[in-house]
């Protein structure tokens, strides 16, 4: 037994000893690949090294203190991935050693963790090497908190946002804005370097919110609002959120300066409606044609208008003797929707700047006033972008007469096929939507998407594109435009449903019944809601809604709801035949069928 047991021991031994010379074997074989001028043959090597099952983690340490410094950093590479943390002390050893391995290295290091590497990553952020310092510096950022990084790298940092890579200065510029006080003054001395270091340091304060704020301002009273370096100061102070205070805007618009009053005024639609009103009547009052135009900019981007806010100013700035104040004042004015700016729209639709006359022309039925109608006119019969415009704003004003121009650009290139689409979102009529269903097929990705919200501003319905042929021609009958809230009501309600907000769903769908009496499904999901209440008196309100519902259009699903509120009021046998009404049509519903079976089981033989 003994020896049959020795026998056994020595053939192991061999075995082993044999595999353990193979993989010395395909170790050998791997550096020697590693040391090859072919890129080929280095990946073939690298394969090798990355199999744990022939290479182990204590020859790859080995490895990394190799003379050929690509061959340590493949090493270096797989005990990374293997997650060695063993061969932390030197895979860092062979950064200090040599910088290219040290960024190739640097760029692997987060997938082995975080623990215990601060000490020496902030070594190496100290490097001359820029490239290193860099690399060690977009790898601690991951790690470590970025207060504790600027405040040990702030010349290296600073050294970054001068760099000519822009992911060096966006990184630095990450780390600087949560860096504090301490960052801001050597930031606000890069303001005025060249570009982009300057660009990068506005980026960088303007993040820091209000911990900059004071700074910038000191630096501004400071300096007279003098030079690039100002206007980058209040680019980033109006950037801040939140916004600086009024007195400080108040302050900047007063400024010698006009970029800088300029850049402040285009930021006023950020503070609050009661606190902008009068310092917009200032700006819109500038002498500076840039600060006009900036704060006229920025009224065109607020939801309503500011308290105190002068609309006069807005109308006089219609006549700007600057285009690009005019151009500005067009927007807000439309934006606003200001009738008092009504008798100056004709004299914009014959302004020297094309632009200025074709956004006239486009915003003119957001003023709501026929009165425009005979300027618009004209421009039906022009062959340029003009027809459309005009035809837009005619829909807008309730009149049909561009919709012949907008049906017939609907067979014409783009652009002028996506604007016909979406200026026809604002017609109320079947002809509209039967056009614009007729080509669908022709239209590209981005005309579907205009088409989708044309098609549901017109009807209410809320629909994909793929879905709209069958669902119109099913319920034309019952749409009519005075009902389509009500319909986009029903499609709420709808998918509140399916979400399980019941009550919710109910709300939207009592609306839709209401609003859109005419539509089916509004008075079927109605009665959908009812029959959860469960009670007597909801299940008969719930059989009239079902009833109407299927008296306008007899579906099978319609059928179905009408069943279940005769069930609740105990009615079975006019179920029963409300059931089989609905297997009766074409498509067979799987619930009216087994509705049917549970019917038939309950009826006495």
């Amino acid at each position: 037994m003994y020896v049959r047991a020795f026998t056994a021991l020595t053939v192991l031994l061999l075995l082993l000893s044999f595999v353990q010379g193979e993989e010395q074997q395909s170790f050998d074989q791997a550096v020697s690949l590693l040391r090859s001028r072919y890129l080929s043959d280095r990946e073939s090597g690298a394969a090798i090294l990355d199999d744990i099952s022939v290479v182990s983690a204590k020859q790859l340490i080995g490895l990394l203190s190799e003379p050929d410094a690509r061959v340590a950093t493949y090493a270096a590479s797989a005990l990374i991935k293997r997650k060695e943390t063993e061969a932390v002390p030197g895979i860092f050893e062979l950064m200090r050693r040599s910088s290219s391995s040290c960024v190739a290295i640097l760029a692997l290091l987060p997938e082995m963790g975080s623990d215990g590497y601060d000490p020496y990553l902030f070594d190496l952020a100290q490097s001359q090497d820029e490239l290193v310092a860099e690399s060690a510096i977009q790898c601690l950022s991951r790690f470590v908190s970025m207060p504790a990084i600027s405040g040990n790298m702030l010349p290296i940092l600073c050294r970054m946002l001068r760099s000519g890579s822009l992911a060096s200065r966006m990184t630095a510029e990450s780390i600087l804005s949560s860096a504090g006080a301490s960052a801001i003054p050597a930031l606000l001395q890069i303001l005025a370097e060249p570009f982009p270091a300057n660009i990068s340091a506005c980026i960088a304060l303007s993040k820091m919110g209000s911990v900059a704020a004071e700074a910038l301002l000191e630096f501004l009273r400071t300096n007279g609002c003098r030079g690039t370096e100002s206007v980058l100061a209040a680019e980033a102070l109006c950037s801040m959120e939140p916004p600086p205070p009024v007195e400080s805007v108040s302050w900047l618009l007063n400024s010698p300066n006009e970029l800088v009053r300029a850049r402040t005024a285009g930021s006023l639609h950020r503070l609050s409606v009661a606190d902008s009103g009068t310092l917009f009547n200032s700006a819109v009052n500038d002498s500076a044609a840039a600060v006009r135009a900036s704060a006229l900019v920025a009224l065109a981007k607020m939801k309503e208008p500011p308290l105190l806010l002068r609309a006069d100013l807005i109308v006089s700035r219609l006549g700007d003797a600057f285009s690009e104040v005019r151009a500005a004042a067009l927007s807000a004015a439309s934006n606003f929707k200001l009738r008092a700016a009504v008798p100056q729209w004709p004299m914009l639709m014959k302004d020297p700047s094309r632009e200025i006359v074709a956004n006239a022309l486009w915003t003119a039925g957001n003023l709501g006033d026929a009165s425009l109608a005979p300027a618009l006119r004209p421009f039906l019969a022009s062959s340029g972008p003009e027809r459309i415009a005009a035809a837009k704003s005619m829909l807008q004003l309730g009149l049909q007469e561009g919709q012949g121009v907008l049906v017939a650009a609907l067979d014409s290139d783009n652009p002028p096929r996506k604007y016909a689409i979406y200026a026809l979102s604002f017609a109320r009529g079947r002809e509209a939507v039967d056009e614009i269903l007729k080509r669908v097929r022709s239209y590209n990705p981005e005309d579907l998407q205009v088409a989708r919200y044309a098609l549901f501003s017109i009807t209410g319905a809320m629909l994909e594109i793929p879905e709209w042929q069958s669902w119109w021609s099913r319920y034309s009958g019952f749409w009519s435009p005075a009902e389509r809230v009500g319909i986009a009501d029903a499609f709420i309600g709808e998918l509140y449903e399916k979400a399980g907000l019941f009550q919710v769903a109910r709300e939207y769908y009592d609306r839709a019944a209401e609003l859109a009496p005419s539509y089916p499904k509004a008075h079927d999901g109605r009665a959908r809601m009812l029959l959860m209440a469960g009670d007597q008196l909801s299940a008969k309100a719930a059989l009239e809604e079902a009833t109407k519902a299927v008296t306008m259009l007899p579906l099978p699903e319609f059928y179905l709801t009408q069943a279940q509120a005769f069930i609740g009021l105990g009615m079975d046998s006019e179920a029963l035949a409300a059931v089989q009404k609905g297997l009766s049509l074409p498509e067979r519903l799987p619930a009216l069928v087994e509705m049917e079976k549970i019917l038939l089981g309950r009826s006495p033989r």
